[in-house]
């Protein structure tokens, strides 16, 4: 490898900025539901809300720039049963959750 040892890679590594995960207090309620999930949380970045399906298919976008709390509702009771990846970005975060529509 590049490296000649582990110490020397986290040397060199250990700058290096990272994205920090579920950073963000979401709240998503019913979960699981039969169509509309609500979801609430607090940001004062711009911020991105992604819905995935299974096949790794973009079924729900929305992005806004809010002041504190922030609430949506998601309909996918156009779309299949199944499992769906939430994902929440800002500037320097990214939150990802399940939604459970059954």
């Amino acid at each position: 490898g590049e490296f000649l040892n582990l110490n020397d890679c986290e040397l060199e590594c250990q700058n290096v900025s990272s994205l920090s995960e579920n950073l963000i207090d979401v709240n998503i309620f019913p979960n699981p539901s039969s169509n509309i999930f609500n979801l609430e949380f607090s940001s004062d970045f711009e911020t991105e809300i992604l819905v995935i399906n299974i096949l790794g298919e973009q079924v729900y976008f929305k992005s806004t720039k809010s002041n504190g709390e922030f609430n949506t509702k998601i309909d996918l009771s156009n779309y299949s049963k199944g499992i769906y990846n939430l994902i929440i970005k800002t500037s320097n975060n990214i939150s990802n959750h399940k939604l459970i529509f059954q």
